[in-house]
């Protein structure tokens, strides 16, 4: 299980960030899935398992606040990077109240940016995983 890729939603509705991002990610061994649409990638994330989202903030229909409201309805521990090329102070305070773990701000300055908070939201991810097997394990011990 410790070899387990980290499953990653990559959500924009830029065709070239989103190749760009998933082919990336995907070289870097993740196991990477693009959505343009944002409400198609809300269907994906409560049918699939995801480890992390990566949403862009200004997108039709719905935009990457309601996208991350909607993911902490159900998903608490969620890790998510929001991105943008426009930013607000409000909408920036706004993504860290509903608990975001990083914003990545566009156009990136390299990729190597990019993979660099994937690889904090993967240690975040499986220090999490791992406090929760060891609660499991001492529960079913006792």
């Amino acid at each position: 299980m410790q070899n387990e890729p980290l499953r990653i939603l990559v959500v924009d509705d830029e065709p070239a960030i989103l190749r760009t991002l998933t082919g990336f990610l995907t070289l870097q061994g993740h196991q990477c899935d693009g959505e343009s649409d944002p409400e198609r990638a809300l269907q994906r994330l409560e049918e699939g398992l995801y480890h992390l989202l990566i949403t862009d903030l200004v997108m039709p229909k719905m935009d990457g606040l309601e996208l991350v409201r909607r993911v902490r309805e159900t998903d608490s521990l969620a890790e998510i990077i929001v991105m943008t090329a426009f930013s607000t102070l409000d909408r920036a305070v706004e993504a860290y109240r509903l608990r975001i773990s990083d914003y990545l701000l566009k156009p990136f300055e390299s990729l190597d940016q990019v993979e660099s908070l994937v690889r904090q939201a993967e240690a975040r991810h499986r220090r999490w995983r791992d406090a929760l097997l060891r609660t499991l394990d001492a529960r079913s011990s006792a």
